[in-house]
């Protein structure tokens, strides 16, 4: 039996557990969540994971900037994951908990709106302003509270500071530059934002 599509709808094993799979001749690495966690609304697994990409500065510098996030077994679902209320509320749990996650993150402008999308209750909209169908159409994102995305976005940077100056990382020394890109990205993408950060 092929391990992958088991069951229709998922790319890998239906109870499989979350993990990282590198991309192939690229430093991308999928962050895969399962539906099963997120049915269960069980963080702990994910959270066992996500905590080993922090626990030295050797390996939060490996991981920074790498991640992007597949949510399986939502395949054969014609609504966009943003438009899944479980997906959404796992998210919302897990930025509370976890609020790390964008320094991992690739630092693309599709990475983070997914990320915030669903951790701040927003929706992913093609350029129609309808609920986009593919991965190939223009979308435009709507939050429900737009002063709430900013407000994460300010969490992440003062977590993962003092974060970062707990495993004793120098974070205006010229050897970890990593935070200071995210939080360039960051900015980008709230400049970017700013005329769409209005509510659904």
């Amino acid at each position: 039996m092929n391990q992958y599509n088991v069951t229709p709808g998922y790319i890998f094993p239906r109870d499989t557990d979350p993990n990282l799979y590198p991309k192939p001749h690229s430093q991308e690495v999928a962050l895969v969540v399962s539906r099963r966690d997120i049915e269960a609304g069980d963080l702990e697994p994910l959270l066992r994971l996500l905590q080993t990409l922090t626990v030295s500065p050797d390996a939060l510098k490996h991981w920074a900037g790498r991640l992007t996030i597949v949510i399986d077994g939502y395949n054969l679902d014609p609504r966009d994951v943003c438009e899944v209320p479980e997906i959404r509320q796992f998210f919302e749990a897990l930025e509370a908990r976890w609020p790390y996650l964008p320094f991992f993150l690739l630092r693309e402008r599709a990475d983070y709106l997914l990320y915030f999308s669903l951790a701040a209750d927003g929706r992913r909209l093609s350029d129609k302003g309808n609920p986009i169908k593919t991965d190939l159409e223009e979308t435009v994102t709507r939050f429900s509270n737009s002063q709430g995305v900013l407000k994460m976005m300010l969490r992440f940077m003062e977590e993962m500071t003092a974060l970062l100056h707990q495993q004793g990382v120098n974070v205006d020394g010229q050897e970890f530059d990593a935070m200071n890109q995210t939080c360039r990205a960051l900015q980008k993408l709230v400049e970017t934002l700013q005329p769409l950060l209005r509510p659904i």
